[in-house]
């Protein structure tokens, strides 16, 4: 009996309704506080950002278990909490495929979600430069471009497929109330042919195994994946899914490191950071990530507001 209690707790955790009272039971207990709502473990992206933007005596972020409970949790406040004077919230989601409905007044990523905001040819520079200290003049520094620009170009072919393989999965679940294939069973790595940065090639992969691999059972014909292959593009990112893009970013930047460090592959052998970038990315190289500029003004329009304190009215 205990252990199905502490069972039905954990899995409560994250979600709107168990976000939701934890607010209600602190929030009295602060004053000029923000409280920020964001999906998982994004408030490593958000925070310092925040911070640049607007200065109050506290942040307290909950972290919400997907962007389905941080909606959630914002229409609960709305239906069940009085506004009266000087604490502020701010909500943030993952914008995805653009399939659900996200009230106004909550922040929405230009791309698919946080980690595409890792991914682009000024991140890599930046890393390369000021985390892993490489002068932009120097061989190396030309090197790692060089092998970035030619892995990530056969990244994007693969990805054009398989983000079309996701989005028409993710339809087709939507449109007939399916529950969501776990996409997170295979990591990029899984579909590396060849896996080194000099002679890099991702696996081609039909649909038909593609559905096999994720073991999904949905009767969609195979012309439905081809034409939504026509909504992505190798040259534009801003729609594939964010964990592979981070995952690519972290797997190029541990191919760099290890190659300086051994000297390879025509580079300068020198001492590089020892930081494992498959470890905490998101947190490390936070600073790094591109900033829109959607971001900015939503963050000065809600933390210039002096927002009311908030009343308890009802919980039911």
């Amino acid at each position: 009996m205990k252990n199905d209690l502490i069972d039905a707790m954990s899995k409560s955790i994250g979600k709107d309704v168990a976000v939701f009272q934890k607010f209600v039971l602190e929030y009295k207990k602060y004053n000029n506080t923000l409280f920020s709502f964001v999906e998982g473990e994004d408030f490593c992206y958000y925070n310092p950002r925040i911070r640049q933007r607007v200065n109050p005596e506290d942040i307290i972020y909950y972290k919400c278990d997907g962007k389905s409970n941080v909606i959630g949790v914002y229409n609960l406040i709305k239906k069940k909490l009085q506004i009266r004077n000087n604490n502020t919230m701010m909500f943030f989601v993952d914008r995805d495929y653009n399939f659900d409905k996200v009230p106004k007044e909550i922040y929405i990523t230009d791309y698919y979600a946080i980690e595409n905001f890792y991914l682009n040819e000024n991140t890599v520079k930046n890393i390369l430069e000021n985390f892993m200290e490489m002068n932009t003049h120097s061989k190396n520094y030309k090197q790692s471009l060089n092998f970035y620009k030619k892995t990530y170009a056969e990244y994007s072919i693969f990805a054009v497929k398989l983000n079309s393989f996701y989005y028409t999965i993710r339809k087709h679940e939507k449109l007939n109330g399916l529950p969501r294939a776990n996409f997170g069973i295979l990591k990029f790595s899984k579909f590396i042919e060849k896996d080194s940065l000099d002679n890099f090639l991702m696996k081609q992969i039909s649909y038909e195994r593609l559905l096999k691999m994720y073991t999904i059972s949905y009767d969609i014909p195979i012309q439905s994946f081809q034409e939504n292959e026509l909504l992505f593009n190798e040259t534009d990112h801003t729609n594939f899914r964010g964990k592979f893009e981070l995952e690519f970013l972290q797997w190029i930047l541990n191919k760099i490191r290890i190659s300086i460090k051994e000297g390879n592959l025509d580079f300068d052998k020198d001492k590089v950071c020892k930081y494992d970038f498959h470890t905490d990315a998101m947190k490390v190289l936070s600073t790094y990530a591109h900033t829109p500029k959607s971001l900015y003004e939503y963050i000065d329009q809600n933390g210039c507001k002096n927002i009311e304190k908030i009343i308890y009215t009802d919980v039911s």
